[in-house]
């Protein structure tokens, strides 16, 4: 077998890697040509299938006609932003060499990760991104998890439990309102001197002003818009 039998089917190139051989992309002329035709993708990485070498298995979709559309597939080295900036100038570069056409993400759904959001906005500076509230809720309850005294009013549904829970229904109100609904969610605490635990952390990470991620990302009402 040839080196070109390797990375093709039917004739066609579907691997391509870098110059620095960072990484791996897997994507054909055809996912390129579709990638040129829409602007609103989705993108997450996996590390239960990424084999040995690479840190995440990172993939590429596209939204288009109500359908989610997988176009490329990346092997990651690690979680960097100047990775994921590599990653996407790489493919921008792919559509521009094989269909002669530029690549540009208007939107971008993501999950919490700070490194992946830079990098986007580095390389497509007018992009919105659009955070997961799959990826936000696993994020919180996490931080519930990490402190024994939120798991355990949270497992018992006592009445510092039930006010924790009420927290994961702000990513369901407009981004405007997030700030006077945290308010609110603060002047009901049956206990702040543990509730504090949970919403300072909500507050400096998710809600004032300048934090990491503020609520015009992960906040919005109820639509049939992807989310």
């Amino acid at each position: 077998m040839e080196d070109d039998d390797i990375i093709q089917f039917q004739g066609k190139q579907f691997v391509f890697i870098p110059d620095n051989k960072l990484f791996v992309c897997v994507t054909t002329e055809q996912n390129l040509t579709f990638m040129t035709s829409t602007s609103e993708f989705f993108a997450d990485g996996t590390f239960n299938y990424a084999p040995t070498f690479f840190a995440q298995l990172y993939t590429i979709n596209c939204f288009k006609n109500g359908f989610y559309v997988p176009v490329a597939y990346f092997l990651l080295p690690n979680k960097s932003k100047q990775i994921y900036a590599d990653m996407w100038l790489f493919l921008q570069e792919l559509c521009e060499q094989i269909i002669f056409k530029k690549l540009l993400v208007l939107k971008l759904h993501l999950d919490f990760e700070i490194g992946a959001h830079e990098a986007a906005k580095e390389v497509f500076p007018n992009i919105e991104i659009d955070a997961c509230r799959f990826h936000l809720g696993q994020s919180w309850w996490r931080k519930i998890n990490s402190e024994k005294e939120l798991r355990l009013a949270y497992t018992k549904n006592s009445d510092l439990g039930k006010w924790l829970k009420l927290f994961f229904g702000l990513p369901f109100l407009p981004f405007q309102d997030i700030q006077n609904a945290f308010g609110e969610l603060i002047s009901i605490c049956p206990d702040l001197n543990i509730g504090c635990l949970f919403s300072d952390y909500i507050l400096n990470t998710y809600v004032e002003n300048g934090c990491l991620f503020p609520p015009e990302i992960w906040a919005q009402e109820p639509s049939e818009n992807p989310r």
